[in-house]
């Protein structure tokens, strides 16, 4: 009769079986696992959870996918699949908003609610540190394409803060099997975060613009007071 060696999906624990019982239980976290001529499966592990992120992320519906991947991080933190699993939520969310926000451009100008094209009159650090006057009541900011790119930059760049901190602290977890899915994730994180720094320079390369095209128009005006001063006393 020969010994089945396995470590638990869930917990990383070492389990031996003989293959004749069907289904069995870890003894450290009793999670259930199915035995077999293929060895030890899981039942309720962070391997069944992965089947539905996966279905989730396949069909493109990125908030289901979400929900799957933060409830395998409570009931299974110690599994790298999970947090694997939430890193690529992230980078998908982050994705999507850096899309929604390069649609917004023609150049490096966005189109105003009232149909002109103007540079973008913030930069991303300021961004990051005006997002809650941006997008709450008493804004400065009050064209809706500026505050819904802001948002989408914000959240695009915060998530993207979260993909890196969570394959951080995966990869201090054993793979195991995983590797191959952690490397994989590891790529579409530079991918996005590519695309992000592309339109973060594109970002202050218009702020930087309409900085300059408001000091030009300080000095018309100051020039303008100037030579009427003169004429008037003239």
């Amino acid at each position: 009769m020969s010994i089945i060696a396995a470590k638990c999906s869930a917990c990383g624990a070492p389990l031996e079986t003989d293959g004749t019982r069907s289904l069995g239980y870890c003894p450290y976290c009793g999670s259930k696992y199915l035995t077999g001529e293929g060895g030890r499966r899981s039942v309720d592990g962070p391997d069944a959870f992965y089947e539905r992120f996966s279905a989730f992320e396949t069909l493109g519906h990125t908030a289901e996918a979400a929900s799957v991947a933060e409830e395998m991080t409570k009931k299974y933190p110690q599994s790298a699949l999970s947090w694997i699993c939430l890193a690529r939520v992230r980078i998908a969310q982050a994705g999507e908003r850096v899309r929604s926000a390069e649609s917004q451009f023609t150049g490096d100008r966005v189109h105003a609610d009232n149909g002109k094209e103007i540079y973008f009159p913030m930069s991303c650090k300021a961004i990051r540190s005006r997002y809650g006057s941006v997008s709450g009541s008493g804004a400065k900011v009050t064209d809706s394409r500026v505050r819904t790119i802001a948002a989408d930059y914000y959240a695009a760049d915060s998530a993207m803060g979260e993909a890196y901190r969570t394959l951080e602290g995966a990869a201090k977890l054993p793979e195991g099997e995983n590797e191959d899915l952690a490397r994989e994730t590891r790529d579409l994180y530079e991918r996005t975060k590519e695309r992000l720094d592309i339109l973060s320079a594109r970002i202050d390369r218009s702020a930087a613009a309409h900085n300059r095209s408001k000091k030009i128009a300080g000095i018309i005006i100051v020039v303008a007071a100037i030579v009427m001063a003169i004429i008037v006393n003239l």
